[in-house]
C-alpha cells in the first residue's frame, strides 16, 4: 500500500489525502517518525484536513506550545467544518488536552466529539435498550428449548462472546 501511496503522490504532489495515507501505512509499520512526516505533509497542503489532524494528534505527544495543538484551536474557533470534519478535531483536541493535562477541557472535547459521533451514526440509545431487552427475553427461551443446547464431548467449552464496538470484547477473546 505504501509503494502505491508514494506513486499516488509522484503523479499528484498536492494530493493531501495520498500523504495522510502514506502516514497510515507508516503507522501501521510502526515507524511513527515517518507517519508523523506524511500527517504533518497533508496538513501543509490543506490545513483543515480533519483526518490528518486527528491522526497526527494519536502520533505525538503536546505541549501547550505545540504549533499542531494552537492550530488546532485556532481551526475549531474560526472554522466552518462539516459535522464530520469537526468530529474527528474535537476527538484531536481531546487527545492534545489530555496530553498537556488539561483533563477537563479534554473531557469536554471528548463529549463533543462524541456528541457529533452519535449523530453522524444516527444512534439511538432506546433502540438499543429495547433490543437488549428483547434479548434478554429470548435469553430465556433458549434455556427451555433442549434442541438448542449443544452436546458437549470433552472437556472444551465453547465461549461466544457478544458486544458492541470498543467495548472491549476484542481484549476479552486475546484473554481468553
Amino acid at each position: 500500500a505504501l509503494e502505491c501511496y508514494l506513486s499516488a503522490c509522484k503523479i499528484n504532489p498536492k494530493y493531501p489525502a495520498s500523504y495522510n495515507n502514506i502516514g497510515n501505512a507508516y503507522t501501521k509499520m510502526g515507524n511513527s517518525k515517518e507517519a508523523v512526516r506524511g500527517y504533518r505533509k497533508a496538513l501543509k497542503l490543506n490545513p483543515r484536513f480533519a483526518e490528518a489532524h486527528q491522526n497526527l494528534s494519536l502520533c505525538i505527544k503536546y505541549t501547550k506550545n505545540n504549533k499542531h495543538f494552537i492550530d488546532m484551536k485556532n481551526l475549531n474557533e474560526n472554522s466552518t467544518l462539516n459535522e464530520k470534519d469537526m468530529c474527528r478535531l474535537k476527538f484531536a483536541l481531546a487527545k492534545a488536552y489530555e496530553d498537556i493535562g488539561i483533563l477537563e477541557k479534554a473531557f469536554e472535547y471528548y463529549l463533543q466529539g462524541n456528541r457529533l459521533r452519535k449523530k453522524l451514526l444516527g444512534y439511538n440509545f432506546d433502540r438499543d435498550e429495547k433490543l437488549f431487552l428483547r434479548l434478554k427475553d429470548n435469553q430465556e427461551n433458549l434455556h427451555r428449548t433442549p434442541s438448542m443446547k449443544p452436546e458437549i464431548k470433552g472437556s472444551s467449552i465453547p465461549i461466544f462472546i457478544v458486544g458492541m464496538p470498543r467495548s472491549g470484547t476484542t481484549l476479552v477473546e486475546q484473554i481468553i
